[in-house]
Protein backbone atom coordinates (compact mmCIF):
# COMPACT_ATOMS: atom_id res chain seq x y z
CA UNK A 1 0.00 0.00 0.00
CA UNK A 2 1.22 3.64 -1.13
CA UNK A 3 2.05 6.39 2.20
CA UNK A 4 -0.79 9.35 0.93
CA UNK A 5 2.54 11.34 -0.26
CA UNK A 6 3.63 8.43 -2.71
CA UNK A 7 0.07 8.13 -4.10
CA UNK A 8 0.50 12.64 -4.54
CA UNK A 9 3.73 11.70 -6.67
CA UNK A 10 1.44 9.36 -8.75
CA UNK A 11 -1.43 11.90 -9.20
CA UNK A 12 0.95 14.98 -10.13
CA UNK A 13 2.84 12.54 -12.72
CA UNK A 14 -0.82 11.67 -14.22
CA UNK A 15 -2.72 15.04 -13.80
CA UNK A 16 0.42 17.73 -13.28
CA UNK A 17 0.62 20.87 -10.99
CA UNK A 18 -0.86 24.38 -10.72
CA UNK A 19 1.35 26.64 -9.36
CA UNK A 20 -0.11 29.70 -7.85
CA UNK A 21 0.65 33.47 -8.35
CA UNK A 22 2.55 33.58 -4.81
CA UNK A 23 4.70 31.00 -5.69
CA UNK A 24 5.43 32.11 -8.85
CA UNK A 25 6.46 35.30 -7.32
CA UNK A 26 8.42 34.12 -4.88
CA UNK A 27 10.51 31.88 -7.53
CA UNK A 28 10.50 34.51 -10.65
CA UNK A 29 14.04 34.82 -10.62
CA UNK A 30 14.55 31.60 -12.47
CA UNK A 31 12.20 29.71 -14.60
CA UNK A 32 9.81 26.86 -12.88
CA UNK A 33 11.68 24.39 -15.58
CA UNK A 34 14.07 24.57 -18.48
CA UNK A 35 11.63 22.45 -20.07
CA UNK A 36 13.67 21.61 -23.06
CA UNK A 37 12.74 17.86 -23.22
CA UNK A 38 9.61 16.54 -22.29
CA UNK A 39 10.83 14.63 -19.04
CA UNK A 40 12.16 18.17 -18.26
CA UNK A 41 9.19 19.92 -18.88
CA UNK A 42 7.77 19.85 -15.11
CA UNK A 43 8.64 21.10 -12.28
CA UNK A 44 10.99 19.40 -9.69
CA UNK A 45 10.02 18.52 -6.31
CA UNK A 46 10.76 16.84 -3.07
CA UNK A 47 7.70 15.80 -1.55
CA UNK A 48 7.95 15.32 2.64
CA UNK A 49 11.57 14.62 3.07
CA UNK A 50 12.00 12.23 0.33
CA UNK A 51 9.89 11.97 -2.43
CA UNK A 52 11.12 13.46 -5.88
CA UNK A 53 8.93 14.44 -8.58
CA UNK A 54 9.10 15.76 -11.95
CA UNK A 55 5.08 17.17 -11.86
CA UNK A 56 4.13 18.58 -15.52
CA UNK A 57 2.98 22.08 -15.69
CA UNK A 58 -0.08 23.51 -18.18
CA UNK A 59 2.27 25.94 -19.45
CA UNK A 60 4.49 23.20 -20.97
CA UNK A 61 1.94 20.36 -21.45
CA UNK A 62 -1.03 21.44 -22.72
CA UNK A 63 -1.76 18.36 -24.31
CA UNK A 64 -2.12 16.54 -21.19
CA UNK A 65 -2.92 18.91 -18.02
CA UNK A 66 -5.96 20.56 -17.28
CA UNK A 67 -6.79 24.01 -17.47
CA UNK A 68 -6.79 23.77 -13.47
CA UNK A 69 -5.12 20.62 -12.30
CA UNK A 70 -6.75 18.83 -9.07
CA UNK A 71 -2.97 19.80 -7.18
CA UNK A 72 -2.02 23.29 -6.64
CA UNK A 73 1.82 24.01 -5.57
CA UNK A 74 1.12 27.33 -3.00
CA UNK A 75 2.56 28.87 -0.38
CA UNK A 76 1.58 28.80 3.30
CA UNK A 77 2.85 31.25 5.99
CA UNK A 78 6.18 31.02 3.99
CA UNK A 79 6.20 27.24 3.38
CA UNK A 80 5.91 25.33 0.20
CA UNK A 81 2.75 23.38 0.33
CA UNK A 82 0.94 20.96 -2.50
CA UNK A 83 -2.52 21.23 -2.01
CA UNK A 84 -4.74 18.37 -3.22
CA UNK A 85 -7.39 16.34 -2.35
CA UNK A 86 -8.53 18.73 0.91
CA UNK A 87 -4.69 17.43 2.05
CA UNK A 88 -1.61 19.97 2.71
CA UNK A 89 2.05 17.78 1.87
CA UNK A 90 5.18 19.76 2.46
CA UNK A 91 7.16 20.67 -0.77
CA UNK A 92 10.35 21.69 -1.51
CA UNK A 93 11.03 23.08 -5.16
CA UNK A 94 14.09 22.15 -7.02
CA UNK A 95 15.51 25.52 -8.62
CA UNK A 96 16.89 25.57 -11.98
CA UNK A 97 20.35 25.89 -11.71
CA UNK A 98 21.46 29.66 -11.68
CA UNK A 99 23.85 29.15 -14.52
CA UNK A 100 21.12 28.72 -17.04
CA UNK A 101 20.91 31.96 -18.19
CA UNK A 102 24.66 32.36 -18.47
CA UNK A 103 27.52 32.11 -21.14
CA UNK A 104 31.05 31.56 -21.20
CA UNK A 105 33.79 34.04 -22.88
CA UNK A 106 32.25 32.61 -26.75
CA UNK A 107 29.19 34.02 -25.45
CA UNK A 108 27.65 30.06 -25.85
CA UNK A 109 24.95 29.34 -23.32
CA UNK A 110 26.21 26.88 -20.69
CA UNK A 111 23.15 24.69 -21.36
CA UNK A 112 24.66 24.05 -24.69
CA UNK A 113 26.86 21.83 -23.08
CA UNK A 114 25.55 20.13 -20.16
CA UNK A 115 21.81 20.74 -17.97
CA UNK A 116 20.84 19.40 -15.19
CA UNK A 117 17.51 17.62 -14.16
CA UNK A 118 17.54 17.60 -10.52
CA UNK A 119 20.41 15.36 -9.21
CA UNK A 120 21.97 14.17 -12.75
CA UNK A 121 23.91 16.18 -15.93
CA UNK A 122 23.85 15.56 -19.10
CA UNK A 123 26.43 16.71 -21.23
CA UNK A 124 25.65 17.19 -24.96
CA UNK A 125 27.63 13.56 -26.29
CA UNK A 126 24.82 12.22 -23.98
CA UNK A 127 26.64 11.43 -20.81
CA UNK A 128 25.29 11.00 -17.65
CA UNK A 129 26.83 12.41 -15.23
CA UNK A 130 25.30 11.68 -11.20
CA UNK A 131 25.75 14.32 -8.25
CA UNK A 132 24.89 14.32 -4.94
CA UNK A 133 21.89 16.88 -4.57
CA UNK A 134 22.80 18.17 -1.14
CA UNK A 135 26.43 18.80 -2.10
CA UNK A 136 25.90 20.31 -5.67
CA UNK A 137 26.72 23.87 -6.16
CA UNK A 138 23.83 25.15 -7.39
CA UNK A 139 21.80 22.94 -4.77
CA UNK A 140 23.16 24.82 -2.13
CA UNK A 141 21.62 28.47 -3.43
CA UNK A 142 18.05 27.53 -3.36
CA UNK A 143 15.64 29.78 -3.46
CA UNK A 144 13.02 30.05 -0.17
CA UNK A 145 10.12 33.02 0.30
CA UNK A 146 11.55 36.23 0.22
CA UNK A 147 15.01 35.19 -1.04
CA UNK A 148 17.07 34.73 -4.32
Amino acid sequence: MLYPIQLLKLKLMADGLAVSSRVREALSSRPLTLADYATTSGMSLVLGEDVWVNAPLRDYNPNFVSESPPHILDLESSEYVVLSDGQTFPARPIPVPDYHDEKNNSEEPYTSYAITHTNIAISERGSTVSSTPSRGPWWTRRSRPGTS
